[in-house]
């Protein structure tokens, strides 16, 4: 749920990088399906018998109409070769259930925006997300495997997506530090590694939502939460 102003709106969040950037799409897009890193992401229109698609990670939509206006179930039927969508509708005046599938490999491969084979190591990507002291939180820091923007082929997502070390950490990495007296000793260190003291009575906020929504209690290191509004 986005609230702005006095008003509120669902949306569907997405991020390419591992939670710096959030890309937010039309109010109207639900049943979001994200396939190979968002070189095809598919769902449903609110309230009616369209389709979406998008072949540039959401920035532009094509559409299409089908004989079907309830959707009960959309699921990926991914391989090394092919990007099918499958979908099952459910009419509520018949009773009957149709399912329907959306393959989408010929027109990808037709359309030059990949080649039909499966991605191997060269086509990836280090990645990493900087927090409040370069890459480490927490005691963590975690190397992402992102899909180069050149490499046209099909993540089917066999590889490893990112990998975690240990790392030293920092005082500034937890939610409490800004909020209290750092003279306080609420945290021992111990092996490169911040613990919160069990017997420290320091506690943290919680947030709540109206919706009954899960609350953003902190930014896990992120000095903010940008914002894309894709077309």
């Amino acid at each position: 749920m986005y609230h702005k102003n006095g008003s509120s709106s669902r949306h569907i969040f997405i991020s390419y990088d591992a939670g710096y950037k959030w890309m937010m799409f039309d109010s109207r897009i639900e049943r979001l399906n994200v396939l190979n890193n968002g070189g095809l992401m598919f769902g449903t229109q609110r309230m009616s018998n369209i389709v979406r698609y998008s072949y540039d990670v959401g920035f532009n939509w094509d559409f299409k109409n089908i004989s079907a206006n309830n959707l009960i179930d959309i699921f990926p039927l991914e391989s090394d070769k092919q990007i099918v969508i499958a979908a099952i509708n459910y009419d509520l005046h018949t009773g009957i259930y149709s399912f329907f599938l959306f393959d989408f490999s010929n027109v990808i491969s037709i359309s030059h925006l990949m080649i039909v084979r499966p991605c191997d190591l060269d086509d990836f990507e280090t990645y990493h997300i900087i927090r409040y002291l370069e890459y480490c939180y927490q005691g963590k820091e975690v190397t992402y495997m992102r899909k180069k923007n050149s490499a046209m082929c099909i993540d089917s997502d066999n590889l490893a997506q990112f990998t975690i070390n240990s790392c030293p950490c920092f005082l500034e990495d937890f939610h409490w530090y800004n909020y209290i007296d750092p003279s306080d000793r609420n945290y021992y260190y111990k092996d490169n590694v911040c613990t919160m003291d069990p017997y420290s009575n320091v506690t943290e906020s919680n947030k709540t939502c109206q919706d009954g929504g899960i609350p953003l209690n902190s930014l896990n290191g992120y000095d903010s939460h940008p914002i894309d509004l894709p077309n």
